[in-house]
């Protein structure tokens, strides 16, 4: 690697009377070491910085708000105990995520009528088959507003981009009688219901299906897999830098006796 700044240094300490060859080869050393030292760290930072930076930043992964945070207020689905009217059921909406991220919250719309307004509700893994799977984290004995609700995680799992998870609600009480407002964006990916406890089963048909239920995810970000390659090599080269010895040489001091003049003889006669 040519180090245009040291090889001026160079010349300057080679035309100096104060420096030996050795003391400026050693000073060289010590020079270039701390120059890659300080590269080394300012690379090591921006992970860091970016890393904080998505820290203070949830993003939305997904929603189906309209503007403004509107959705239909006039027909949901239904999410019911088996007391009421219309038997056990449940709904579950799902989403694909752009964006890994630990999740942060989950805001939805809903309606309550009826002895008991709590529900439970649940983030899950799709089970391979196109239908809710594992837990990932629950939400239980949420009592239903009119109008948006905010499920704030705790445990924070991680969602992975391009992976397909599933919202669900399922009734808490027999005598529960809750909707799930219908978006008005005439978002139609289809669904999954069920008439008894996680016994699910989907509705796969987008073009004949009802508005999917409205609801907004979203995540706290973590770092691309080349952001942390960044900080990895990094991490490789602050090790290697500080375990390169300095060249010293010989560093003893380099004196220059400087001969006086020459006392003038005078010739005896």
């Amino acid at each position: 690697m040519q180090w245009r700044g040291t090889n001026l240094l160079l010349r300057l300490f080679r035309n100096a009377a104060i420096f030996s060859p050795s003391q400026v080869n050693h000073y060289l050393n010590v020079m270039r070491r701390a120059i890659l030292t300080s590269l080394v760290l300012c690379i090591t930072a921006v992970p860091s910085f970016v890393s904080e930076l998505f820290a203070a930043s949830p993003v939305a992964v997904f929603d189906s708000f309209g503007p403004g945070g509107t959705y239909n207020t006039t027909v949901g689905w239904g999410v019911t105990g088996a007391s009421s009217s219309g038997g056990y059921r449940g709904q579950a909406e799902w989403f694909v995520t752009g964006t890994s991220g630990n999740l942060n919250a989950i805001t939805l719309a809903m309606y309550t009528q009826g002895v008991s307004p709590r529900d439970n509700f649940f983030i899950a893994q799709d089970n391979g088959s196109g239908i809710p799977g594992a837990i990932l984290e629950s939400y239980m004995n949420i009592s239903t507003p009119y109008g948006l609700l905010t499920l704030n995680s705790s445990s924070q799992p991680l969602l992975q981009a391009g992976t397909r998870y599933w919202l669900c609600a399922e009734p808490t009480d027999s005598t529960t009688v809750t909707a799930w407002f219908e978006n008005n964006q005439n978002y139609t990916p289809g669904y999954a219901f069920e008439r008894s406890q996680w016994g699910w089963s989907a509705v796969t048909d987008p073009t004949h299906s009802p508005p999917s239920g409205v609801f907004r995810v979203t995540v706290t970000p973590v770092p691309e897999p080349s952001t942390l390659a960044l900080a990895g090599l990094s991490y490789c080269l602050m090790k290697r830098v500080s375990r390169r010895p300095i060249r010293t040489g010989q560093c003893s001091p380099h004196i220059l006796y400087l001969e006086p003049p020459r006392e003038s003889r005078v010739k005896e006669l």
